[in-house]
């Protein structure tokens, strides 16, 4: 019998198919789990979301590319951590911890494209945390609901796909 993460990405490959976390499922709940967020975020959240985004920024943050895409998702769990419902909360961090796990890079998409997703998902990220600042969930839905499909989107045009790992093209794994 397969074990571990041996059996986890056989069951993700197999089960799930490509894209199908991002596009059916994640585009589905992010924008939910974000809204209902709203109103239970706390001083402390906001100083962790606003931590997260300065190290997923590429403009702002040394860290490689792996650690910078490993850290957007931590922003959606931020956000996940402070919503009151467990089932959704619970489905979006599985979400998430799957593809961080599954995050890996190849070498066919220059760096360039791999600095414009993450500046994208950090000006995403900074315009949800404004808009929850302000109380708006709606707003933060909408967002959160433009990010999923900006950020599905941009994994597909760097070749990105499940098939046992999410694949992200880049140049090297680390670049000063």
């Amino acid at each position: 019998p397969i074990h571990g993460r041996d059996r986890f990405e056989r069951l993700l490959s197999t089960h799930l198919g490509a894209g199908f976390v991002e596009d059916a499922v994640r585009q589905q709940l992010e924008p939910m789990l974000a809204a209902g967020a709203v109103p239970h975020l706390t001083e402390a959240d906001f100083e962790a979301l606003e931590h997260s985004i300065a190290c997923c920024d590429p403009t702002q943050s040394q860290e490689d590319l792996v650690s910078q895409r490993r850290e957007d998702v931590n922003f959606h769990d931020i956000l996940a951590a402070a919503n009151p419902n467990p089932f959704l909360r619970f489905t979006c961090e599985l979400i998430n911890e799957m593809i961080r796990q599954l995050i890996v890079f190849g070498n066919r998409t220059p760096q360039a494209e791999h600095r414009r997703f993450g500046e994208a998902n950090a000006q995403f990220h900074r315009a949800i945390v404004q808009a929850a600042r302000a109380r708006d969930a709606e707003k933060v839905r909408t967002l959160m609901q433009s990010h999923m499909q900006d950020a599905a989107s941009s994994v597909k045009r760097m070749k990105g796909r499940i098939q046992g790992r999410l694949i992200l093209d880049a140049d090297t794994l680390r670049r000063p």
